[in-house]
């Protein structure tokens, strides 16, 4: 009837605080005899230990969207942080109001997402180094943005790895950058060498134009290395993400 059994009670979120829960859940279904109903508000990751465990007990368990406990007019939740408040709004919007309720956790959906979302979190770190590296390559290398459409791809990744500043590229042999180039793209011997003759020249340039600054050369030989590595993470997950839409 909306009376309060007894007094709030803290648990530990760990194996023996889920089962003093659960003791306790079955002491008051024992002593009314009849099934009891759980509630819990969504919390990002923090709930789901707990709703997965319980689930193995009892049948009625729901969690509610926190946007409906937000709204809820008749309670406080989050207005101040108290957690034996927002145990009782938490409860009586449960029972009371006729709201939208999820009482099943898709382990399958739930790794789908998190895959989804590292995904676009790492797509969104590697755009920052990305835009780092544009930015530090006009400075010491002017008009290199004019030899490639992007110069994040392939073919100048490779090239910016083994020779990142226009005196490097001046200095190597031609048939290594040629190489670098046949290897990393798929256009050719001609491609190649009017990529290099390009290159060579704007590489002249530069060491005029561009600011002798070799700790640039640091910083972009790093943000490089992390490029790579971000890149690699991006195409294992993509993969995974794959594989597990297809095999559904």
């Amino acid at each position: 009837n909306g009376d309060i059994y007894k007094k709030s009670f803290k648990i530990k979120h760990d194996l023996n605080g889920f089962n003093h829960l659960v003791n306790e859940i079955k002491k008051v279904e024992e002593e009314f005899n009849m099934k009891t109903a759980i509630f819990m508000e969504s919390t990002g990751v923090y709930h789901l230990s707990l709703f997965h465990y319980l689930n193995k007990y009892f049948d009625n368990t729901f969690v509610i969207n926190p946007l409906v406990t937000k709204s809820n007019k008749n309670g406080d939740i989050r207005k101040v942080k108290n957690d034996k408040k927002d145990a009782l709004s938490i409860a009586t919007i449960g029972k009371f109001q006729n709201i939208k309720l999820s009482q099943q956790l898709s382990l399958d959906i739930f790794l789908l997402k998190n895959l989804v979302r590292e995904y676009y979190k790492l797509t969104d770190t590697s755009s920052t180094f990305k835009k780092k590296l544009s930015a530090d390559l006009r400075v010491i290398f002017p008009g290199y943005n004019t030899i490639f459409s992007d110069s994040t791809s392939k073919s100048s990744i490779e090239l910016l790895s083994q020779y990142p500043t226009p005196q490097s590229i001046l200095e190597a042999p031609k048939e290594n950058i040629i190489k670098i180039f046949l290897d990393s793209s798929k256009k050719g011997i001609i491609w190649s060498e009017n990529t290099y003759s390009k290159l060579f020249k704007v590489a002249n340039e530069a060491k005029i134009i561009g600011l002798p600054l070799d700790g640039l050369a640091v910083k972009i030989a790093n943000s490089i290395t992390l490029i790579k590595t971000i890149q690699s993470e991006i195409d294992t997950l993509l993969q995974k993400i794959n594989n597990f839409i297809q095999s559904e």
